[in-house]
């Protein structure tokens, strides 16, 4: 279930700029609101691009299916940064091992042709001493983000950091090699 929190707005005060180069980008926060799969996404709408950047989590207790993780990728739109908890763990980015929820957003990823991006280090340190740090937290991604920052306000999309360690591993579907990213 998709729903606007507020209306759009404009940041018409930079009409009149010369900083914002014929900008005059529109917010909207949209909650997407499962059992499964919650999100906070924020939309914006400027030249030459839109772009949905998402806080996302996925309650440990659900064992969401491929179906479910294209149902809420496909409401962000065709250029998303969509980072949270998935409580989905794989091998690929650097859990330390694979479950059913792993596997099955895997599946949407590589169909999809999505991109994540993931430290490859831990993002859930256990209070509990028997058991085992492990990464639940990484960045799903659709679309060119690098013609977006040249053309949208010389911002670059936040990208973590998820810990000291400010480097990424990105999978390229296409020639399934990883490249880090710092």
């Amino acid at each position: 279930m998709v729903s606007s929190w507020f209306s759009l707005y404009s940041t018409s005060t930079w009409r009149h700029s010369n900083t914002h180069k014929g900008l005059n980008p529109t917010l909207r926060a949209v909650k997407y609101q499962e059992d499964s799969i919650q999100a906070t996404s924020i939309k914006v709408r400027a030249f030459p691009y839109d772009i949905t950047v998402s806080a996302v989590y996925c309650p440990h207790k659900h064992n969401l299916k491929r179906e479910q993780f294209q149902t809420f990728f496909q409401t962000q739109g065709p250029r998303f940064i969509a980072r949270g908890d998935y409580n989905s763990k794989h091998i690929v980015w650097g859990s330390r091992l694979t479950t059913t929820k792993g596997r099955e957003l895997l599946k949407v990823i590589q169909e999809q042709n999505y991109l994540y991006l993931s430290t490859g280090t831990p993002t859930y340190w256990p209070t509990d001493g028997n058991k085992i740090p492990d990464l639940l937290d990484f960045f799903v991604t659709k679309g060119n983000f690098f013609r977006i920052h040249r053309y949208s306000l010389q911002l670059r999309p936040y990208l973590g950091p998820f810990s000291n360690n400010s480097n990424y591993q990105h999978y390229n579907n296409n020639t399934k090699t990883y490249t880090t990213i710092t």
